[in-house]
């Protein structure tokens, strides 16, 4: 549903076995949107695949029986994190939204900062980001982790050109017009490093970084991952060499 008298946002979170913090993330995201509610319509979408082998679509599907503002986004022929991201980007422009939020699930981002894109994309912004590295250190996570993604943000601003902060974070906001041209375009990534493609393909907007926290104690980073983001990032300084 369009609200005509209202900007509507649609907020895109790929689920993966997250059964025990879903109900409490909703909550907070459902908070968080009430400071916003006079001028934007706030929707939930829920990108759900075959990774879930929990009964995460089941508690997702029973928080649209409460709240038509949440949707799920079933998405079972998913090849890879890339395409679960894509599917929900999609289903929130087909719905006709004005803003597209994207964040993690479990808590790795915080639903209490999503004001801070909102407020950016009325101020008329392209992109908003989200920066762990902009003023002082928001990242809670494993040293290993945390090498990556800084040294993952010194190779794109050396390769790319790219003057962002943090070029590897998944929190971040759009206008609908921004983001369908940006997706035009078939990401090649099929790991995390298409969160800095996309960045990537930003570049040309009016775009804006705005301070994150970020937390995930994990600190793996797979030969796979580290193979895809060589490529992708091969691929993007090629396209910014030719000028594409």
């Amino acid at each position: 549903m369009i609200y005509q008298d209202k900007k509507q946002l649609s907020v895109v979170i790929p689920l993966a076995n997250e059964s025990e913090t879903l109900r409490e993330l909703y909550r907070e995201i459902v908070r968080a949107a009430a400071s916003w509610d006079d001028k934007v319509h706030t929707m939930i979408l829920f990108v759900v695949d075959h990774v879930s082998t929990d009964n995460t679509r089941e508690i997702v599907e029973s928080l649209h029986a409460e709240d038509p503002r949440v949707e799920l986004v079933w998405a079972p022929e998913n090849r890879c994190v890339t395409d679960a991201y894509v599917a929900g980007l999609h289903r929130a422009l087909n719905n006709g939204s004005d803003f597209i939020l994207e964040m993690d699930g479990g808590f790795s981002h915080l639903p209490g900062e999503m004001k801070l894109f909102v407020e950016k994309l009325l101020d008329g912004y392209d992109c908003v980001f989200g920066s762990r590295f902009l003023g002082a250190r928001h990242m809670e996570t494993h040293v290993i982790r945390y090498f990556f993604s800084k040294g993952g943000t010194i190779a794109a601003r050396l390769l790319l050109g790219m003057k962002m902060t943090d070029a590897t974070s998944g929190f971040e906001g759009f206008q609908a017009d921004a983001l369908r041209k940006i997706l035009s375009r078939k990401l090649v990534s099929t790991g995390h490093f298409f969160q800095t493609e996309i960045r990537f393909r930003a570049r040309a907007f009016n775009l804006i970084e705005v301070p994150i926290h970020y937390k995930n104690p994990s600190g793996r980073v797979s030969f796979r991952s580290l193979r895809n983001a060589l490529w992708g990032l091969f691929v993007c300084f090629f396209e910014r060499i030719r000028g594409d």
